[in-house]
């Protein structure tokens, strides 16, 4: 990636990088590249979803704080009307990590606001679907 770096889609090749890392259980190698990334994407919707790769990334590496972190950021920043549209991903992302921080009566708080915007007409099959996940986890625990 670093080789090309005025190339089209360098930004981008830093997210599939972090990406594919992490599919491949490799969390701590997918942050330098999800790092880049959300430093580079900033406050854009594009940002957005770096930012839920690098907590997902967090998580499998073990680090809940900065995980918990990222997720309180990326609730600040969907709850901006222009960035509105990742908003239940960002809550079911916040509930997860508060999960691994043992905030169970947190996390569902979030989770029920996810799962009142994924209900929405609208609403991604994907995100109700992680939303479902995630509230199935939770009620086993």
């Amino acid at each position: 990636v670093d080789r090309y770096p005025g190339a089209k889609g360098y930004l981008k090749a830093h997210l599939h990088l972090g990406v594919a890392r992490l599919e491949m259980k490799q969390a701590e190698r997918a942050l330098a590249p999800l790092k880049y990334y959300v430093n580079a994407a900033g406050k854009t919707p594009d940002g957005v979803i770096g930012r839920l790769e690098l907590g997902r990334a967090y998580l499998a590496a073990g680090k809940k704080h900065e995980a918990l972190l990222t997720a309180m950021e990326l609730d600040r920043l969907t709850k901006l009307k222009s960035l509105g549209a990742r908003r239940a991903d960002a809550l079911v992302f916040k509930s997860r990590a508060l999960m691994a921080l043992n905030r169970d009566s947190e996390a569902r708080l979030a989770l029920d606001a996810a799962s009142k915007l994924a209900s929405e007409p609208g609403a991604e099959l994907a995100t109700r679907g992680r939303t479902a996940e995630t509230d199935l986890e939770l009620k086993l625990r």
